[in-house]
């Protein structure tokens, strides 16, 4: 464990980051709540009080299935505005009074990855074979920090997938199969040949390059478990030069799918291929069911693959917590039923596709770029930066991302001493 003056200093680091810069679901029935065989502990559970912190309610539904189980204990879940959340959950663990567990967004987890205060979720008593064994290790290795300990359970998750209009692209001699596409669109000549040339038949296969750049920062992690700098190395670097490529065509394409050209092109079918995460299955088919079944998914080109941050969500345990047994119940019956939406649709109405659930669980078992870093949110001010200098119109090129790259290593080299010194 790390010495009380290195926390006070990763504390540090983070909170001055953070100062400088959610669709109802159905609970499902989970394995957890099946095979769970202990009985209720009346006499140990009453008058017992657990409290749940959490950027979004994705709780209660579960907590009214817990409460068979736990009749006499209550339940006081507490939603923050993401926006106040870590420093929130800093200052609990520095005062000693934190919730019994506390949600974080994904997007934030590296704010965690290096502190104390937190229990080590992949070591006795928290650890079963059984529970870890349903979740890939790609998955579940994202929350396990530099010295080999789990501080957050994954509870939420979407793959980020590529959604296609598989009727257009066979249409036009591009592959259908899922398969074949993704194996097309794997190196940068062929993936900008195919936006190239469906752009040349009046068709979009992205919707900009500034929400090109989004996805790929969205589906990743910007530093590695030792905290140094992936960018600048494929399969990210391919992306940036995709993206030069196509600024160089001055097309100007805006076809943001949640702005009235991406929506109207979208009805239209000219919008024909984007990148998003997958529960956007559900939106786009409630939007045109009309084009149900024309649709497929596959992975993210250029070998890129992760999960979505924004919506991903995971659950830790203060070493404070009173109630760590029951908190751990609980994450797991709220992970399971969570989970169950990936595992078990076998088709979705919006795609001409069968083993859907086959299909994310490849997904999640693809590693994912980078690792969750107290460094991350000095990168995410930096490219949010960049990619508000590209929506001004800044001239995209090789110069312009290597000044972007050069700014951050310039400002995280004096942290990446502190976060790697032993």
């Amino acid at each position: 464990m790390m010495s009380k003056i290195r926390l006070i200093m990763l504390l540090a680091i983070s909170l001055f980051l953070v100062s400088c810069q959610q669709m109802e679901r159905e609970p499902y029935q989970s394995f957890f709540a099946e095979q769970r065989a202990k009985e209720p502990d009346s006499y140990q559970t009453a008058g017992k009080a657990i409290e749940i912190w959490t950027p979004e309610d994705v709780v209660t539904a579960t907590i009214e299935q817990f409460k068979h189980d736990y009749e006499e204990v209550d339940f006081n879940v507490v939603v923050f505005d993401n926006i106040d959340l870590v420093d929130q959950y800093y200052q609990a663990l520095l005062t000693n009074d934190p919730p019994d567990i506390m949600i974080i967004s994904a997007a934030d987890a590296g704010a965690f990855s290096g502190i104390e205060g937190l229990e080590t979720l992949n070591e006795p008593p928290y650890y079963d074979e059984v529970i870890f064994n349903q979740r890939p290790e790609t998955v579940l290795n994202q929350y396990v920090n530099e010295s080999g300990e789990m501080y957050g359970f994954p509870v939420h998750l979407f793959p980020y997938v590529t959604f296609y209009r598989h009727d257009i692209l066979a249409e036009f001699g591009f592959p259908s199969d899922p398969e074949d596409l993704a194996e097309y669109m794997s190196g940068v000549d062929q993936y900008f040949d195919l936006i190239s040339s469906l752009y040349d038949e009046g068709l979009y296969a992205f919707q900009s390059t500034q929400s090109m750049l989004e996805w790929g920062l969205n589906s990743s992690y910007p530093f590695d478990e030792n905290h140094q700098y992936l960018y600048q190395e494929p399969p990210f670097s391919d992306l940036l030069e995709t993206i030069i490529k196509i600024d160089e065509q001055e097309w100007d394409v805006f076809q943001s799918i949640w702005e009235d050209s991406g929506y109207g092109s979208l009805k239209e079918n000219r919008l024909v291929m984007f990148q998003a995460p997958s529960y956007v299955a559900n939106i786009i088919y409630n939007w045109f069911p009309e084009q149900g079944g024309n649709w497929r998914m596959t992975s993210l080109p250029l070998e890129m693959s992760g999960l979505d941050k924004g919506a991903g969500l995971i659950a830790m345990i203060p070493s404070q917590s009173q109630e760590k047994r029951i908190a751990w119940d609980l994450i797991q019956l709220i992970a399971d039923n969570l989970y169950n939406i990936h595992v078990h649709p076998n088709s979705h109405p919006m795609f001409d596709q069968t083993n859907i659930n086959q299909f994310y669980l490849s997904e999640f078992d693809k590693p994912s770029l980078g690792r969750p870093s107290m460094l991350d949110q000095t990168a995410k001010l930096l490219w949010d930066n960049s990619i508000y200098q590209i929506n001004q119109g800044a001239k995209v090129d090789q110069i312009y991302f290597e000044q972007t790259h050069n700014q951050l290593l310039d400002q995280i080299r004096n942290n990446q001493r502190v976060l790697t010194d032993d």
